[in-house]
């Protein structure tokens, strides 16, 4: 191909990303291919390799899931001069071609045979050159963490060269002008000095890997970061909730401990409000157009007689400071 092989769809599996399914067997006869093709990757059944789910990728180092959009950030290192970052839309059904060899970033090679900017290129969200010493990007997470609620949707990367992070929002059509947050993230104890990867725990709190020193240091709220703490325990309330669901049976982000019963509307107490929401919405059930979880006080799935006779009994509670 015109394009080296990661243009090359028949054959060639460089500078692709496949899609597998491990749990099957589609080649019992191959020891070395020892999974099954999903029936909706994007070249069954058609010219090119039936694992691709993508291709015109380089070297991409470090892919990850917005957790809660579904979005796939894939960060692709460069060869010379440019390092990206692609997103893929949850909804793809794959097929998107990224541009390398006839892309590196948003520059055009000139390779002969290639036609830059091709409409049928996926271009990325964001480029960075060389320069500096930055030589290789390290792309890291979407923070959907409890911890640092100032942080949420914002995606981190880094260079694994210079060890600089820098940080995104992308909002589905275009990504927010990069900032450099290393000068933030300098650890107490220890130095990152080659920033290999990002790590993401269960709470979806995020972490920095580096090589040389064999360390992996977590990002933490700073001094300012302003958290809700209803219970005056120390640990944000929303990890709490995220730790154990029951703590907020309404799913409207308090504590049932630190709000009365019935408080629809979330302004600290039980009122004629919130009866009025409740009647409006009575009858409704899990997926209806008129549903509103927190009037569902017993978390049952339809707000009946058993959620208003709740309302009731808490009527007058008062929690407003």
């Amino acid at each position: 191909s015109a394009g080296g092989n990661a243009q090359d769809i028949d054959a060639n599996l460089l500078g692709k990303m496949l899609r597998l399914d491990p749990t099957g067997d589609d080649f019992p006869a191959d020891t070395n291919a020892n999974y099954s093709i999903p029936a909706d990757n994007p070249f069954v059944g058609i010219s090119g390799d039936d694992e691709i789910w993508a291709y015109g990728l380089r070297n991409p180092w470090r892919n990850s899931f917005d957790r809660e959009t579904g979005q796939l950030y894939i960060a692709d290192v460069g060869q010379s001069q440019r390092e990206e970052v692609n997103v893929q839309p949850a909804n793809s059904t794959g097929g998107e071609n990224y541009g390398w060899r006839c892309m590196e970033g948003f520059r055009c090679t000139t390779l002969s045979g290639c036609t830059c900017n091709d409409p049928g290129l996926t271009l990325p969200i964001l480029d960075y050159t060389h320069s500096a010493g930055r030589c290789s990007i390290t792309g890291g997470y979407v923070y959907r963490g409890c911890a640092i609620p100032s942080l949420t949707g914002t995606y981190f990367y880094g260079d694994f060269c210079t060890a600089q992070v820098y940080t995104t929002t992308y909002d589905g059509v275009s990504a927010t002008t990069p900032v450099e947050v290393t000068a933030e993230l300098i650890p107490d104890v220890g130095v990152i000095n080659f920033l290999a990867s990002f790590g993401e725990d269960a709470y979806g709190e995020l972490y920095l890997c580096d090589i040389y020193g064999g360390e992996v240091f977590k990002i933490v709220p700073d001094a300012n970061e302003v958290v809700t703490d209803c219970d005056n325990n120390s640990e944000p309330d929303a990890c709490q909730i995220l730790a154990n669901p029951s703590l907020d049976m309404n799913g409207n982000g308090v504590l049932d401990m630190c709000e009365c019963p019935g408080d629809i509307d979330g302004n600290g107490a039980t009122d004629l409000a919130d009866l009025a929401g409740l009647l409006a919405a009575f009858g409704a059930a899990t997926g209806d157009a008129g549903y509103i979880p927190a009037a569902d006080l017993d978390n049952s799935g339809t707000i009946d007689l058993a959620d208003l006779a709740g309302l009731l009994a808490a009527f007058g509670c008062d929690m407003m400071p």
